[in-house]
């Protein structure tokens, strides 16, 4: 479906498929091409990684570290969508549901603890892989609610919105290193934009939807980062 965008740091107004805008907001050249989770350390995977001399123990105590320090920077954001910082939500009973919705294709925290249960020998490499996909899923959910803020909020919070991405990233190399160079596996299948479905894409275009959305995406990221800094601390124990 063809909708009229007016860019931000452009007079003319472009005509473009919307179906065909994705990631980068900044460098939409690069939109329908760069899936960011594959390759979160900017280095193509084919490359030949050195093998790492640090124990995997060192290794899930830094992104424990890191998985903190993401689940932070999303708690600042989200505190800018509600009063007394924001006012992008303002009616606390909706407010406390959001807090507790669920989310199509954003159930992590469940999805890890599944994982964690049906692999009953604790193979951490089987474990990790998992996190690997969950930690992408979510980085599509984060690509769009970038997206929409450049586009519709004329990048209001985006000046908060790029850190919670980019820790996020920060992250997924850390996790990315470790499962290629020091547990020698291969992410062998990529998440796509598709684990977010079209219903929730949709919703963009009308603001008060977007704003309950995006608030549950941020939800759902600080209780899986919760989750996840605890999780790769009691993996040190049983590594």
């Amino acid at each position: 479906m063809n909708k009229t965008i007016l860019l931000p740091f452009l007079i003319a107004v472009v005509s473009w498929n919307w179906d065909q805008i994705y990631s980068h907001p900044l460098n939409i050249e690069k939109r329908s091409t760069t899936l960011r989770w594959e390759t979160p350390c900017s280095r193509d995977t084919s490359d030949s990684l050195p093998p790492m001399v640090i124990p995997v123990e060192q290794a899930l105590r830094a992104m424990s570290v890191k998985s903190t320090l993401q689940k932070d920077a999303a708690i600042v954001l989200k505190k800018n969508y509600i009063p007394v910082l924001g006012r992008r939500l303002t009616n606390s009973f909706l407010i406390t549901n959001l807090e507790t919705a669920d989310m199509e294709g954003l159930n992590l925290v469940e999805e890890s603890d599944n994982m964690q249960t049906a692999c009953k020998n604790n193979n951490i490499s089987t474990i990790l892989l998992n996190e690997y996909r969950l930690l992408s899923t979510l980085a599509v959910f984060l690509e769009k609610v970038l997206e929409d803020e450049v586009y519709f909020e004329h990048s209001e919070l985006y000046d908060l919105m790029a850190p919670v991405q980019d820790k996020l990233y920060e992250l997924m190399c850390d996790l990315h290193t470790t499962l290629y160079t020091i547990l020698h596996v291969t992410i062998e299948n990529h998440v796509t934009r598709d684990v977010m479905n079209t219903d929730l894409r949709s919703l963009s275009e009308d603001r008060s939807s977007r704003y309950y959305r995006d608030y549950v995406i941020y939800s759902k990221n600080i209780q899986y980062l919760n989750h996840l800094s605890a999780k790769f601390l009691n993996l040190t124990t049983s590594s």
